[in-house]
C-alpha cells in the first residue's frame, strides 16, 4: 500500500536538486570549456585564413605528393588528406593536437568534479539523499559532455566564418565533440573503477596515451592501419572532413561514448562511497619511504607524477628525435612547408641541429601543464582537508626527529586557547586557513614529545600504531553511523560542553597534585566526549548546524588530536609493568 502512494512534492524537489546540481558542475568546469573552445576556435579560423594567404597563387601538387609519401610526416600529424582544401589542410595540421587537449580537458574535468568533490566530502550529503551515486556521475558527465559540444559549434562557427566549406565544417566539429564526450566518458569510468581521484586520472591518462600511440602506429606502418577504427585520434582521419566527408566513423565514435558512458554509471551503481570498484584503497600498499621531511614528503607525491610526464615527454622527444633526419630532409626539398613552419615560427626547421632546438622551446608546453596540474593537486588536497592533517603530522615529525623537548602545560595551553581564538575571529576570510594551519602545526609539535616518549618504549611503535588505528576505526565507525543515520544529535552539545569543561578542570587537578589515576580517568572520559563530539560535529555538517568549512576543519581535527592522544595513554598504561 505504501509503495503506490507517491508524495506529490518528490517530483519538483528532485527536478529541483538535479538543475542544482547541473548548475554547480558548469560554475566548475565554464573556465576550463571557454579556454578549450577559445584556443580551439582560434587556432582552427587562423590555420584555415594562412592556407588561403599562403595558397592563393595555386597549390603545389608535386609537394603535396611528397607530404603524403613521408612516414615521418604521417607518424607526427597524420595522413595529409585534402590539404589543397582550407579546411582539409587545417584538420591535417590541429586535428590531432585539438582532439588531444580537448579529450585531456574533458576527461580530467569529469574526474575533477566526480572523484574530487568525493573526496572533498562535497558528496556525502549528496549521495545519503535520493539520488544515487550513478546519478550524481550521469548529471556531471552530462555538464562536460555539453561543455565538448560546444567547443564542436564554436570551431565550425570559426571555420566557416574564416572561409572553410561548412559541411566538412560540421563535420570536424562534430568529430572534436565525441572525441572529447567519449574522453569524458571513459574518465567518468575511470574515476568508477579506481580507489582514488589521482590513480583514476591516472589510468584515465593512459588509454588517451594509447589511443594517440596506436594513432601513430597506423599511420606510420600500413599493416597497422586497422588501427585506426580503434582509437578516436585514428577515427578523426578516416572520416576525412572537407573531402569524403564520412559518417560512419562517427557512429563509432558515437556508440564508443555510448558504452563508456553506460559502464560508468553501472559501476557508480555497485561501488561504495569514496572507493573503486576494481581498484580498492584497502588494497593499497603502506609506503613508508620518504617521509622523514616536509621536503622528502613533497618529492613523495611528486615522484609518481614526475615519472609518469617524463616518461611521456622522453618518448615523445625520442620519436621526434628519430624523424628529425627524415623531416628536415622533406623540408629541404620544399621550401612551400618549410616557409609554412617559418610562419608559424619555426624558421631553423631544415636543419637536424633547428629542428630539435625549436621542438625543445616547445618543451615549455608540457612542463607548464605539468606546474599547473601539480598545483591544481595541491589545491585538491586542501579543499579535502588533508593539508591540515599532514601539516600537523610534519610537525610533529619534525618534533621527533629534532628531540624536541616538551613545551611547558601553561605555555601549551596558552598556545592552543590563543590559537584557537584567532582562528574564531578570522573563520570567514581568507587568512582563517593561515590560522587554522597555525594550531594545527602548533598541536603536532607538541605531539612530538609525547611520540618520542611513546617510541622510546619496547612496544612503542606497536602502541603508536595501535593508538593510530583505533583513532581512525572510531572516527570511521562514528561519523559513518551518522552519516548513514542521518540522526540528529544536536541535543547532545550542551552535555558535551559541560563534560569538556569537567575534564579540562580535572586535567589541570591531575597535572598539579600529580594524581595518575585520575589521569587515567580523565582519559577514558576524553575519549568518551571525542566520540559524542564526532556523532554531533557531523550531524551539524549534514543537517545545515555548521556551514563554516573552517570550524568544521578545526573541530574534527582537534577531536581527532584529543581522541589519539588519549587513546595512546591509556594503551600505555595498560601495557606497562609497573
Amino acid at each position: 500500500m505504501s509503495a503506490a502512494v507517491s508524495d506529490p512534492l518528490a517530483r519538483p524537489v528532485a527536478v529541483g536538486f538535479g538543475r542544482a546540481v547541473l548548475g554547480h558542475g558548469f560554475r566548475l568546469v565554464r573556465r576550463g570549456a571557454v579556454i578549450v573552445l577559445a584556443v580551439a576556435a582560434g587556432m582552427s579560423a587562423l590555420v584555415v585564413q594562412q592556407h588561403r594567404s599562403l595558397f592563393a597563387d595555386g597549390v603545389d601538387a608535386a609537394a603535396f605528393r611528397a607530404l603524403a609519401e613521408n612516414p615521418a610526416i604521417r607518424i607526427l600529424f597524420g595522413r595529409p588528406v585534402g590539404l589543397e582544401d582550407p579546411g582539409g589542410f587545417t584538420v591535417w595540421r590541429t586535428g590531432t593536437p585539438l582532439a588531444v587537449v580537448i579529450a585531456v580537458w574533458a576527461m580530467l574535468a569529469v574526474i575533477r568534479i566526480t572523484r574530487g568533490d568525493e573526496e572533498a566530502g562535497r558528496w556525502d550529503i549528496l549521495a545519503a539523499g535520493r539520488y544515487r551515486l550513478s546519478r550524481l556521475v550521469g548529471l556531471h558527465l552530462a555538464v562536460v559532455a555539453a561543455g565538448t559540444v560546444l567547443v564542436g559549434v564554436a570551431v565550425t562557427v570559426a571555420m566557416v566564418t574564416a572561409g572553410a566549406d561548412p559541411a566538412g565544417a560540421v563535420l570536424y566539429g562534430a568529430v572534436l565533440a565525441l572525441i572529447g564526450m567519449g574522453a569524458a566518458a571513459w574518465g567518468a569510468l575511470a574515476g568508477q573503477l579506481a580507489g582514488d581521484r589521482r590513480r583514476a586520472a591516472t589510468l584515465a591518462a593512459a588509454g588517451i596515451g594509447a589511443g594517440l600511440l596506436a594513432r601513430m602506429v597506423a599511420d606510420g606502418v600500413d599493416t597497422f592501419a586497422w588501427l585506426h577504427w580503434v582509437t578516436p585520434f585514428g577515427l578523426l582521419g578516416l572520416t576525412e572532413p572537407f573531402t569524403a566527408n564520412r559518417t560512419a566513423p562517427l557512429a563509432v565514435l558515437a556508440s564508443a561514448a555510448a558504452v563508456f558512458a553506460f559502464l560508468a554509471l553501472v559501476a557508480g551503481r555497485r561501488r561504495d562511497l569514496g572507493d573503486g570498484l576494481v581498484v580498492s584503497r584497502a588494497s593499497y600498499r603502506a609506503w613508508t619511504v620518504l617521509l622523514r621531511s616536509v621536503p622528502r614528503f613533497a618529492a613523495r607525491r611528486s615522484l609518481g607524477p614526475v615519472t609518469a610526464w617524463g616518461i611521456g615527454i622522453g618518448l615523445y622527444f625520442l620519436v621526434v628525435g628519430l624523424l628529425a633526419s627524415s623531416v628536415t630532409v622533406f623540408l629541404a626539398e620544399n621550401p612551400v612547408f618549410a616557409e609554412l613552419a617559418a610562419q608559424a615560427g619555426f624558421g631553423s626547421l631544415t636543419t637536424v641541429t633547428g629542428y630539435v632546438a625549436s621542438l625543445f622551446a616547445v618543451l615549455a608546453i608540457p612542463l607548464g601543464l605539468y606546474a599547473a596540474s601539480r598545483i591544481s593537486a595541491s589545491g585538491a588536497d586542501e579543499e579535502a582537508r588533508m593539508l591540515t592533517l599532514l601539516f600537523s603530522a610534519f610537525t610533529a615529525g619534525i618534533a621527533v626527529i629534532s628531540h624536541a623537548p616538551p613545551l611547558h602545560w601553561l605555555i601549551t595551553l596558552a598556545g592552543y586557547f590563543g590559537l584557537l581564538f584567532v582562528v574564531t575571529r578570522l573563520r570567514n576570510s581568507a587568512w582563517g586557513l593561515l590560522a587554522v594551519f597555525a594550531l594545527t602545526g602548533f598541536l603536532g609539535y607538541t605531539l612530538g614529545p609525547i611520540l618520542s616518549l611513546y617510541l622510546a618504549l619496547p612496544n612503542g611503535p606497536q602502541l603508536v600504531m595501535t593508538a593510530l588505528a583505533g583513532t581512525g576505526a572510531i572516527f570511521l565507525a562514528l561519523s559513518g553511523y551518522a552519516l548513514v543515520s542521518r540522526k540528529d544529535f544536536s541535543f547532545m552539545g550542551a552535555f558535551l560542553m559541560v563534560g569538556m569543561l569537567v575534564a579540562f578542570l580535572a586535567s589541570i587537578g591531575a597535572v598539579l597534585f600529580s594524581l595518575p589515576m585520575l589521569s587515567l580517568a580523565v582519559s577514558a572520559m576524553v575519549i568518551l566526549l571525542m566520540s559524542g563530539m564526532i556523532l554531533w560535529q557531523t550531524s551539524e555538517i549534514i543537517h545545515g548546524g555548521e556551514t563554516n568549512y573552517i570550524m568544521a576543519t578545526v573541530t574534527l581535527y582537534i577531536t581527532i588530536f584529543n581522541l589519539f592522544v588519549n587513546l595512546l595513554q591509556i594503551l600505555g598504561v595498560m601495557s606497562s609493568d609497573d
